[in-house]
């Protein structure tokens, strides 16, 4: 059967209201809900489910990442934080396997997994969302998330439930991907990474380009995640959507970790004040 492409009429953003009183085609899953929101085993203890120890990155002789550690645990948020430039996507795209690293190391559940490539770390259970999503435009929004999905090894954690469903986009699932806007689009990569049942997720500025309404809803869909037990790396600049979701900060400045702590004490750090706003 082939796809119904998506008239413009209903082309709206991804807060799409049929009336006055008619709720959001995106409203906030309710954690509590057993058909949408995740079923992860929590783990509860001090050990990270993701090390990342003296990581480096270089391109040409020019560090972009050099010497960061970060721990990430199972049912927290950290937030990578810093200017442009910092080197925040360059170190989750190592640590996700776009790139081989230069040195240092990264652990999941205690096996070393740098320079393995994204696939087979999708298949351990560390997955990404991107800065600019590029799902495949030619298939269904249904179809980008059942492919994630047939790829994975039947004694993986799956995602309990509908990630479309979890995302708000349950009524998009025979759209094609390329009729989607750009908000969608972000959310169907979130759906994407969840289907492949990750227990680490890192997420690329999942709010760039948000109103601060659908940055609301998205921060409570992150919260349900932690919630359920994942572990979560999330890049960002806006730091009111950070503090909705993070427990720690990372922030970096030229490749390297300056700051680690909580949010509330990296605002009043003189040397994060000087990245920002310089000296």
């Amino acid at each position: 059967m082939q796809a119904s492409k998506r008239p413009l009429s209903i082309a709206k953003r991804f807060l799409h209201r049929q009336g006055d009183d008619a709720p959001s085609r995106r409203s906030v899953p309710d954690a509590s809900s057993a058909s949408v929101a995740p079923h992860l085993e929590s783990n509860e203890t001090d050990i990270p489910i993701l090390q990342v120890r003296g990581l480096s990155k270089s391109f040409a002789g020019f560090p972009a990442v050099a010497g960061v550690n970060l721990d990430a645990f199972a049912g927290r948020a950290v937030g990578l934080m810093g200017p442009n430039g910092s080197g925040k996507t360059t170190l989750i795209n190592v640590i996700s396997g776009v790139y081989k690293p230069s040195g240092g190391t990264v652990t999941l559940r205690g096996h070393d997994v740098a320079g393995k490539p994204s696939h087979r770390l999708c298949r351990l259970g560390l997955n990404r969302t991107f800065q600019v999503p590029h799902p495949l435009g030619d298939l269904t929004v249904g179809d980008n998330v059942a492919i994630v999905r047939s790829r994975i090894h039947e004694d993986h954690v799956i995602f309990d439930g509908d990630p479309l469903e979890f995302v708000g986009l349950a009524g998009a699932t025979n759209y094609l991907a390329s009729t989607l806007t750009s908000s969608e689009q972000k959310l169907l990569d979130l759906a994407r990474a969840l289907a492949a049942g990750p227990d680490v997720l890192l997420i690329d500025e999942l709010g760039a380009g948000l109103s601060a309404r659908e940055l609301e809803e998205v921060a409570g869909l992150l919260r349900q995640l932690k919630d359920a037990g994942l572990a979560l790396i999330i890049v960002e600049h806006l730091m009111d959507f950070l503090e909705q979701i993070v427990d720690t900060v990372v922030v970096m400045e030229a490749g390297a970790s300056i700051f680690r702590g909580t949010l509330r004490a990296a605002i009043a750090d003189r040397r994060v004040i000087d990245i920002y706003l310089g000296e």
